[in-house]
């Protein structure tokens, strides 16, 4: 190495050296951890924040699981009385239909009767 290597090489070394005034406006340790800190009683916090919303979820969806659940029992109920309704209707219409086909026979009797008569007298 001859001396004008050796001054290149003393150059580049002073420039890559960093000066106290170069490290004035960076963090320090105590800096990082009292940062730490702050941000773990931040974090903390909304984990906190969180199991309230969460527990307030919960406790709504219970509600609504009871609402839904005793929806269904009174659809349930409602069907019933209909579907009862509906039988009782049913049976009444068929009842209907059997008295009307026996006064439809009769009347064909009683329309009957004066041909027979008629007959009769002849």
């Amino acid at each position: 190495m001859n001396d004008e290597d050796i001054a290149k090489l003393a150059s580049r070394l002073s420039k890559s050296l960093v000066t106290k005034k170069d490290l004035k406006g960076l963090a320090t340790k105590q800096d990082l951890k009292g940062l730490e800190s702050r941000l773990d009683s931040r974090i903390d916090e909304v984990d906190s924040r969180i199991d309230e919303v969460d527990s307030r979820i919960d406790e709504v969806d219970s509600r609504l699981g009871r609402k839904i659940a005793d929806l269904g029992i009174n659809l349930g109920r409602k069907i019933d009385e209909l579907n009862t309704k509906v039988d009782t209707i049913m049976e009444f219409a068929s009842e209907v239909d059997k008295t009307t086909t026996d006064h439809e026979k009769r009347f064909k009797r009683i329309e009957a009767v004066p041909i027979i008569a008629h007959q009769i007298k002849n």
